[in-house]
């Protein structure tokens, strides 16, 4: 990452987690091409050390390191779309667009075509999730 890149990623972690993570930046380029700065991220309670290539690894570390943080990270479902009266998870293969469900144990699939069918499809909500 780029030194602004790293410094605002330091600041992040820091405005996150003020208490449990000490960041600092690595200065020194390093990395393939000579050009990356990385961010040290030290748990304190733990004495865990990452050094961290890319902002958008913050997620799995977040992940990772979610027992000692104290935090729960909540489980994203898939998304199912309404399709034809059927619950369908929408998915993209190789720039198609295809629906899939179970029926007496089979996957079926039904093919979109090219186009995204998302906008343009209800989203299905199970009834425990409404309630809930």
């Amino acid at each position: 990452m780029t030194e602004a890149q790293a410094l605002t990623f330091m600041a992040q972690v820091k405005q996150e987690f003020p208490e449990q993570i000490h960041a600092t930046v690595n200065l020194t380029k390093g990395g393939r091409n000579g050009t990356c700065h990385t961010v040290r991220l030290t748990l304190k309670a733990e004495q865990r050390i990452i050094s961290v290539y890319q902002p958008d690894e913050w997620e799995s570390i977040k992940q990772a390191w979610s027992y000692f943080l104290g935090i729960e990270i909540k489980e994203e479902r898939p998304v199912h779309y309404l399709v034809d009266g059927i619950p369908m998870k929408i998915e993209c293969v190789k720039g198609f667009w295809y629906g899939k469900y179970n029926k007496s144990g089979k996957t079926i699939r039904k093919y979109f075509g090219r186009v995204d069918p998302r906008p343009v499809l209800t989203i299905y909500m199970k009834e425990e999730e409404v309630t809930a």
